[in-house]
């Protein structure tokens, strides 16, 4: 009896991590639960947080072997890629091909800032629900984005 108790619940766990009885277990489609994307992350553990971006790496179409990411993408050298980024041929490309430096600024020279905020691309909608009057995250951005 006792041990027919143990198998039942083990049972009820293993259905419960599993969330439903239907084909799809459990996936990252199930922690939407608000149109807010910073809600949608609070309820998802680190381990399956893991779990979703192992997935999406694996269905990812970035291939880290770059000949064949290029080839993929029909160019014949790297030299090919960055002459169609810049815009005019490049006939050799080094690490220092694909990094710019600011000029020089003599006013932030003698005035360095306290705080330095880089915005960078790809940071989806975190920052945008984080803007607020109080804090322009967006800057000049805030007063075209909702056209």
């Amino acid at each position: 009896m006792r041990v027919l108790m143990v198998v039942a619940m083990l049972g009820l766990y293993f259905l419960g991590m599993r969330g439903n009885l239907g084909v799809v277990p459990l996936d990252g489609r199930h922690a939407i639960i608000s149109e807010n994307v910073f809600v949608n992350t609070l309820p998802v553990i680190g381990l399956f947080s893991a779990k979703i971006a192992w997935t999406d790496r694996q269905r990812s179409r970035i291939d880290i072997n770059t000949p064949k990411m290029l080839r993929s993408l029909k160019f014949k050298s790297i030299e090919d890629a960055a002459s169609v980024y810049y815009g005019n041929r490049v006939d050799s490309v080094t690490a220092e091909t694909f990094y710019t430096t600011t000029p020089q600024n003599d006013f932030l020279e003698s005035n360095p800032p306290d705080v330095v905020f880089v915005l960078m691309e790809s940071m989806s909608n975190f920052y945008i629900d984080m803007h607020s009057d109080s804090c322009n995250l967006l800057g000049t951005l805030a007063d075209v984005l909702d056209s």
